[in-house]
């Protein structure tokens, strides 16, 4: 640490006065000249201190994924029946990637088929929690086709990870996901054979929801008209009962 620097002070020098000398003739007296001490100059020399230049680095975790990450500006409305959720979560995440489609639009367009990975299964406005063949809802391949149909790359996914949902919501779009009610843990599906032969999963109270943003520990969901965080265990769990099926854009 350098000390500041202190300027010498000047210090007057006292003036001589001589004493007079008594004599009967006056002499001359030399008057004395004050001599001028120059005052010391003292130069301080700083020496600079070397700054090491800071390079930015960006650190991501093993596989290239940010720890976490959000998608703004997507909005999400009420559904108008107690079964279109999956009408309105398309519709909203459309409208994310600027196409708008109407809600009801969009739900009778769905066919109508007793298998909900071909098409809607019951009546939109029956009460939630049945099971096929009663009212249900549709499964993620419909959903995705239909997008396709108003120019969205949409993709429909079955068995996806986590990390694929994550690189999604990196990338700043957001995924469509079928879970149970609002993300409820817990629950469990049970098979179930379509008319046109095919065993699938099924679960009372299906329903979807769009993620827009995560962290190591939580999940940010927009679900109708609402906006919540829940916990990422709480999400995996309920996710996971329809065999984390996901519509995304592939783009």
């Amino acid at each position: 640490t350098l000390t500041p620097y202190q300027p010498v002070r000047n210090t007057p020098i006292p003036t001589y006065t001589p004493t007079p000398t008594a004599t009967a003739t006056p002499t001359a007296t030399a008057t004395p000249t004050a001599t001028t001490t120059p005052t010391a100059t003292v130069t301080v020399t700083v020496t600079p201190t070397e700054v090491p230049t800071l390079t930015a680095v960006a650190v991501l975790p093993p596989g290239g994924l940010p720890e976490r990450a959000s998608v703004t500006g997507i909005t999400g409305y009420e559904q108008t029946l107690p079964l279109s959720c999956e009408a309105r979560s398309a519709v909203d995440w459309a409208g994310y990637f600027g196409v708008t489609i109407g809600e009801m639009d969009f739900q009778y367009q769905l066919p109508s088929t007793g298998n909900p990975n071909t098409g809607f299964v019951g009546d939109p406005h029956d009460e939630r929690g049945g099971t096929p063949p009663n009212a249900y809802g549709v499964h993620a391949p419909p959903v995705a086709a239909l997008l396709r149909d108003y120019g969205l790359n949409a993709q429909a996914v079955s068995d996806w990870d986590w990390d694929s949902v994550r690189r999604e919501i990196a990338s700043g779009q957001p995924v469509i996901a079928w879970v149970i009610g609002n993300a409820w843990p817990g629950y469990h599906g049970r098979r179930y054979t379509a008319p046109d032969g095919e065993t699938l999963t099924v679960a009372a109270f299906e329903h979807t929801v769009i993620i827009s943003a995560y962290t190591p520990h939580s999940v940010t969901l927009v679900d109708n008209n609402l906006v919540y965080i829940i916990p990422l265990d709480q999400f995996l769990d309920s996710w996971a009962v329809l065999e984390n099926m996901v519509v995304y854009l592939n783009d």
